[in-house]
């Protein structure tokens, strides 16, 4: 069933909106803090996407499955991982009258890498056509080291990723469930040691497998 927000004025609607955030907020503190791709993956939509718009060469669009078996990588590979979440909060005052579905996360993601980090084929390669190629019909390409499948070893070093701001959309039904999340921008860089990347090709980048923007790995 909708979820229900309060018939009366402007104010309960916001105080119905307050409280809905503050389901979220508990929800979202379970889903990063500890990284747990088990449990991750029970609070996602069957048809949830991610969508990461940095750090890789290109725009790149999970689908459930692909996105649960990167998390399971991450955590494989650095069993210490903690997002370091905090979901943006907002005063009542600022919030819509209305349903809200949408909440702001700041991450900054650390952790050794302490195991074996399985770097999978995770994107197909039809889902990166240049636009030549999407647009004239021919063949699609990959970029440059988007596509991988290669085992990393353990290095024990310590990655600290850029801070970064994530946008999780909720379902308008109950069970709550995510539908999306959007690794929208990257907001500081300074204390990260993974060349300005974040999520996997930090990952990569750190952890001395090949950038996926090119260049040296991580010293």
């Amino acid at each position: 069933a909708p979820l229900k927000m309060g018939d009366g004025g402007e104010m309960e609607g916001r105080l119905a909106s307050k409280k809905m955030l503050a389901r979220y907020t508990a929800m979202l503190e379970d889903f990063f803090q500890p990284l747990d791709y088990e449990n991750q993956e029970r609070m996602l939509s069957t048809y949830m996407t991610a969508e990461y718009y940095h750090s890789w060469p290109v725009k790149r669009v999970m689908q459930r499955e692909e996105f649960v078996e990167q998390q399971r990588a991450i955590q494989e590979a650095c069993t210490t991982w903690n997002f370091r979440a905090k979901v943006l909060e907002m005063p009542t005052q600022c919030l819509p009258d209305g349903p809200i579905h949408e909440v702001h996360v700041v991450t900054q993601a650390s952790g050794v890498h302490d195991g074996t980090l399985k770097a999978r084929r995770w994107t197909r390669p039809q889902d990166h056509q240049d636009e030549s190629a999407a647009g004239g019909g021919g063949a699609a390409r990959v970029p440059d080291g988007l596509v991988f499948n290669e085992e990393f070893p353990a290095t024990n070093k310590f990655i600290v990723m850029p801070t970064e701001l994530i946008k999780v959309t909720f379902s308008a039904e109950e069970p709550l469930v995510i539908k999306k999340l959007e690794f929208s921008q990257i907001i500081e860089t300074a204390e990260s040691n993974t060349g300005g990347l974040a999520g996997m090709p930090g990952l990569l980048w750190r952890g001395g497998g090949a950038p996926p923007l090119g260049g040296t790995p991580g010293a």
